[in-house]
């Protein structure tokens, strides 16, 4: 099954975005948690809803936090890359280290019973 967002991955892909190795980007764990539970379900929101939506659904207000975790969305995809359903052969490919393509776990709030296809990148 797929790692939850909130485990080691979330937080090392946060701790990547630190300049100063202040955790300033560690306090967005917990939302981002909330609202997705894997890299490939962030990208699918990226894509639905868009990057703009996810920040503000995630409480990221500061305009200097908002542009890096933008580019930082942006990166967990190559450019020109759509999504691919799991099982696609090159599925995990370009996923973050330690995120799974396999699906599995529910979304944050929906019971446990996912919403919709899992998904990864090409």
């Amino acid at each position: 099954s797929a790692s939850p967002l909130s485990a080691g991955p979330l937080r090392s892909w946060l701790a990547s975005l630190e300049t100063d190795g202040g955790g300033r980007y560690g306090r967005y764990a917990a939302a981002f948690a909330a609202h997705f539970d894997s890299f490939a379900d962030l990208l699918l929101g990226e894509e639905d809803v868009g990057v703009e939506a996810i920040l503000d659904a995630c409480s990221v207000t500061a305009i200097g936090d908002r542009a890096r975790l933008r580019r930082a969305i942006a990166s967990l995809r190559p450019e020109g890359k759509p999504l691919l359903p799991i099982g696609s052969p090159s599925a995990a490919a370009t996923l973050p280290a330690g995120e799974h393509a396999a699906g599995g776990g529910g979304s944050a709030g929906g019971g446990g019973s996912g919403g919709g296809a899992d998904v990864c990148v090409a």
